[in-house]
């Protein structure tokens, strides 16, 4: 198939470019071809997915005013304040710009809907749409989860726009940033796999960074490819809460097959995460250094991480470890005046997100005192979390990471309530992750270890079950994974007593 180009237009942003407020992420060629792209359209609805500081939103209107008579025009984005620097509003800049443009000759409705995502403003948003431009994460799944999700609303004929479709190879021109080139592929993907007519060009040997895909039947008829191009390894995770929103959305316009393919994305690279992350955090971090402070959080709870030291380390590996609370988000910023420096490790994201992310707790961790109070002062004073939501971690004890790995047995949070003395019975392999938690965690007070075959174990802690008769706790917790052993054990510490009538507790509760 043969890639078309689109004759740029360069005046709109030109006009503006000499203006000393215009700031904008496009550059003076991707405003050429957006506004070559505007002017061969001429479109009556516009929807704009990624607004940032709102650049191109100037540049946008202001080419529309010189060539259509009537437009409504949405720009959506995640965030309410611009992710670089969270003192400004996000599209702060096209309030700056509109002064400059000249309305009179038309009729343009332009509207804001920020805080939320396509998915959850589609609906809202309707159907007739003849432009879409899309300029948001560039990392997998982001760019082709919108684009499915406002396909159905796109008139036929009408183009879907992407920026930084050739964003990997320039960030490898860059050795700071080359490390992350490889995760910069969603629009590029995008562009590749979608059927339609094709916008792209070569300047002077190198891919134009903006592009364009023009809905034809095709582009419905094989819109299976794009939900197979979700196997591909994501370049970050989307919340569960997220990911509900989007399906939703396909649930209503797209076949059991194309769900299939995204529900397998979702599970897989929840798992490919999931491991990445447990695999950095044990080689680089040595050892536990905080701990949550359970008593302060139910189980189960959704939680945000402010913090990306190795006391934040530390609280993520312990969540991946667990699976005591569900880990949303982790954020952490590096100026004092609100701007937020892009970390290296891209699971660290601004302090901004928060506004957008579905939790009940954060944990603000952080070594300096003061530090920590500033944190917990700004999300108050932000409006993101209330006193009783802010949470502070503690010290950990010190276990070495070398010694973790992932837990195979549940351990049973949800009977035992954090604090409370226990007796562990079992030395098996689930008795000593029951006791590695324990010890991890701090979670609860181990009182005792008994096993029938405590002579045949090189850990003096633990004892003959008939001990457990001088001890003073309040739950007995069985570690052991076999139904009918768990069953054998659990009568014969009721038949004599050994519980003094304290509840039992164990994977087979």
């Amino acid at each position: 198939m043969q890639y078309k180009t689109v004759e740029k237009w360069y005046e709109p942003a030109d006009m503006l470019r000499n203006k000393s407020e215009f700031l904008c992420e496009m550059s003076r060629d991707d405003h050429g071809f957006l506004c070559g792209a505007v002017k061969t359209l001429r479109p009556h609805k516009v929807v704009e997915i990624g607004v940032a500081e709102g650049g191109t939103t100037s540049v946008l209107m202001n080419a529309l005013s010189m060539c259509v008579d009537q437009c409504d025009v949405i720009s959506v984005d995640l965030n309410e304040k611009f992710y670089l620097d969270s003192n400004y509003t996000t599209g702060y800049q096209y309030e700056k710009m509109k002064r400059y443009i000249d309305f009179s000759e038309c009729s343009l409705n332009h509207i804001f809907l920020l805080g939320k995502t396509i998915a959850e403003r589609i609906e809202e948003i309707g159907a007739d749409i003849d432009l879409v431009i899309i300029d948001t994460t560039h990392r997998l799944p982001g760019e082709i989860l919108d684009f499915l999700c406002v396909l159905p609303y796109i008139n036929g004929g009408g183009w879907v726009i992407l920026h930084d479709v050739d964003l990997n190879y320039r960030r490898s021109f860059n050795v700071k940033l080359a490390q992350n080139a490889a995760s910069r592929i969603a629009t590029k993907l995008l562009l590749t796999v979608a059927r339609g007519n094709k916008y792209l060009e070569v300047i002077n040997g190198v891919y134009a960074n903006i592009g364009a895909i023009e809905i034809n039947e095709q582009t419905r008829e094989n819109v299976a490819d794009l939900f197979v191009a979700l196997s591909a390894t994501w370049g970050y995770t989307v919340s569960k809460s997220m990911l509900l929103d989007y399906r939703r959305i396909f649930e209503k316009h797209y076949a059991a097959e194309c769900l299939q393919f995204f529900d397998v994305a979702a599970q897989e690279n929840g798992k490919i995460y999931s491991n990445m992350e447990w695999a950095r955090l044990k080689n680089s971090l040595d050892d536990i250094s905080a701990n949550y402070p359970y008593g302060s959080i139910p189980y189960g709870s959704k939680i945000a991480i402010y913090g990306s030291g190795k006391r934040a380390d530390s609280l993520r590996m312990l969540a991946l470890i667990t699976d005591y609370l569900e880990l949303v988000i982790c954020v952490d910023d590096t100026c004092a005046d609100g701007r937020w420096l892009e970390r290296e490790r891209e699971n660290v994201q601004s302090p901004d997100a928060l506004r957008q992310s579905e939790f009940e707790f954060v944990i603000v961790s952080d070594e300096d005192e003061s530090i920590i109070n500033k944190k917990k002062e700004w999300l108050m004073n932000e409006g993101i979390a209330g006193e009783e939501q802010i949470l502070t971690a503690v010290s950990g004890i010190k276990i070495s990471t070398k010694l973790l790995s992932r837990c195979r047995f549940p351990f049973p949070y949800s009977g035992i309530s954090p604090g409370v003395r226990v007796c562990l019975y079992g030395a098996g392999n689930c008795g000593r992750e029951f006791y590695n938690t324990i010890k991890l965690t701090q979670y609860c007070e181990l009182v005792g270890w008994v096993d029938r075959s405590y002579q045949n174990i090189a850990n003096e802690m633990v004892t003959a079950p008939e001990t457990m008769a001088t001890m003073n706790f309040d739950y007995v917790l069985i570690g052991i994974s076999d139904r009918s052993i768990y069953e054998d054990a659990k009568g014969e510490i009721e038949r004599n007593g050994w519980n003094c009538e304290k509840p039992i507790i164990g994977i087979w509760q």
